[in-house]
């Protein structure tokens, strides 16, 4: 073998061995190509995909539901003197959502209650709904923008389907979009008619048993085979009772939070699942019959008697 191949071969195994491997682990940088910086690599330190923090593909955060803080607009001052005219004792080393509990607890007034989102929250729902120009608004500015954009949108879902029981009103209310819609839109949109169907149903009934289901479907990347894999997990809220002196926005608040906490729960698994679109939200509507009490203490100590000869 002549010494020009030798070398070239020699010349070709050193050209292998110095190529940049593509592996995370002997990968020193990033080097993902700068947008702003033209024939520029990034210089970030990779992590388990070869990416920095900054150019790795974040999980799709349209499932992450957002949720505010449900609060009475009376003050303080106002509830203490509400306590005092009515009689209530051991208020006043209470907070304001432990005070409002007991004065509705103790009392047939029940207070009016609002979601209260922070300006970063108003700002993820708002890039969500394609809104622009809002990095400079007041919190009340945006809130306000915020909420004209998802009063738009009330015609972008329906109630697709009802289904009756045997013998009243009572079944299964389906609410589907019309259009594809983010987690937090669609059920803030769906607020109004979960409202009405359950008002609708205390008409009838002095009791009901209500639960709400989320129907939505995930998506994952099989790495092996490339291929879709599809999910279609249901996100149920805890079955309540309400009753003609309920507060009604408060037990939706709660069901809807319950709701909230199941899917945050799921995103915590961090399986690679991804949000694919909405199915519907079914409504679940059944009659309450609370217990009554039997007889069997009696025919119990009936028992107990001599018996006559």
């Amino acid at each position: 073998m002549s010494s020009k191949i030798i070398m070239d071969r020699l010349g070709d195994s050193v050209c292998e061995d110095s190529r940049p491997t593509s592996s995370p682990e002997m990968q020193k940088f990033c080097n993902t190509p700068l947008k702003r910086k033209k024939e520029q690599l990034c210089k970030g330190k990779p992590g388990k995909d070869g990416l920095c923090w900054r150019h790795s593909p974040r999980q799709d955060d349209t499932f992450q539901p957002i949720g505010g803080k449900f609060r009475v607009t009376e003050t303080m001052g106002e509830l203490r003197k509400i306590a005092k005219e009515e009689g209530v004792r051991g208020y006043s080393r209470k907070n304001k959502m432990d005070l409002v509990r007991l004065i509705e607890s103790a009392t047939d007034r029940k207070f009016k209650r609002r979601e209260v989102l922070t300006r970063k929250q108003l700002k993820a729902i708002a890039r969500r709904r394609g809104i622009t120009n809002f990095s400079r608004l007041k919190k009340d500015q945006l809130a306000e923008k915020v909420k004209q954009s998802i009063e738009e949108a009330a015609d972008q879902i329906e109630i697709a389907d009802k289904r009756e029981a045997v013998g009243g009103i009572f079944g299964t209310v389906d609410i589907k979009p019309k259009t594809q819609l983010d987690v937090e839109t669609f059920i803030r949109l769906s607020w109004g008619k979960i409202r009405s169907t359950i008002s609708e149903g205390l008409v009838e009934k002095k009791g009901l048993k209500v639960e709400i289901l989320l129907h939505v479907e995930m998506v994952r990347i099989i790495p092996a085979t490339s291929e879709n894999n599809y999910a279609n997990p249901i996100f149920r809220s805890a079955s309540r009772v309400i009753l003609e002196s309920s507060d009604l926005d408060e037990e939706i608040a709660q069901m809807e939070d319950k709701i909230k906490e199941s899917m945050e729960a799921f995103n915590a698994k961090g399986s690679g699942w991804t949000f694919g679109h909405i199915e519907k939200l079914e409504i679940q509507l059944n009659e309450h019959k609370p217990l009554k009490g039997s007889s069997y203490i009696y025919h119990f100590l009936r028992s107990l008697l001599p018996k006559r000869q």
